[in-house]
Parts: structure tokens; sequence; C-alpha cells
């Protein structure tokens, strides 16, 4: 299993083995799928274990996949996301500073640069820059 991987899905279909089976056959099963998780080891066990084991350990085979599956596509976009942010030098070298505009003059109550003269038509200019605020009370 993967080193990654903390913990192992028990589905609820097996309630119907489980009460097929005495309580210390339970624990054998428990424990094997234990140790089959952590350390990779396939329990050898006898009678009917060795039956109601087989579709367990394909659960767990299936389930570790699917994980690592997952695991790789998210690393894959992680990946992707810090290439795209390299990219267009997106990264603020202090994310505790909280005055991104702080090398602009905003005219809070109007919401734009005051360097930049709106024009005089209802229109704005495609070079004007505007800055959107909102209220959260």
């Amino acid at each position: 299993m993967s080193k990654e991987q903390k913990g192992f899905i028990v589905y609820g279909d097996i309630q119907d083995v489980l009460k097929e089976l005495d309580d210390d056959q339970v624990a054998q099963l428990f424990r094997g799928m234990v140790n089959y998780f952590v350390d990779g080891k396939v329990p050898k066990f006898t009678g009917v274990l060795k039956f109601v084991w087989i579709p367990i350990k394909q659960h767990m085979d299936r389930d570790a996949e699917k994980y690592e599956k997952k695991c790789e596509k998210n690393r894959e976009n992680v990946k992707k996301r810090w290439e795209r942010t390299k990219e267009y030098d997106r990264i603020r070298a202090n994310t505790n500073d909280t005055n991104i505009n702080k090398d602009k003059d905003i005219d809070i109550d109007k919401g734009r640069d005051k360097d930049i003269k709106p024009p005089e038509s209802g229109d704005s200019s495609p070079n004007e820059k505007l800055y959107f605020f909102a209220d959260i009370d």
C-alpha cells in the first residue's frame, strides 16, 4: 500500500459475511486487513477465511490504486498551477502584505486610480483601470 495513504475503507456490505463468522475469525480477518495495509504482506488464512479474504483484498487493492491515481492527478494539477503562476508572475513575495495597491493612489470613493482621469462621456476608455470595492458587514 502507499506510504502516503493513512487508512483503508471497510465497506458496509462486509457485515453479512461477518455475521457468519465467530468473533475469533473476525479478529483474525481484521488483523489480516491491517497487516496487509501496513506491511503489504498477504495473510495466510485457512478454511472459510481464505475465501472471505479474496474479495476484501481485491477491494483494498482497487482502493489503493484509485488513491494513487488521485494523488498523481493532484500532483500534476499543482505542478501546472505553479508553472502558470511563475509564467504570469502572480506570486507575491510577502503574503502578509494586505495593501496590494500600495504603489497606486486609489480614490476609494470612486473606486479608481486617481492618476487616470475618466473620459467626459459616460463611456470608459480601454486604458482606464477600475477598482471595485464592497462593504461587508
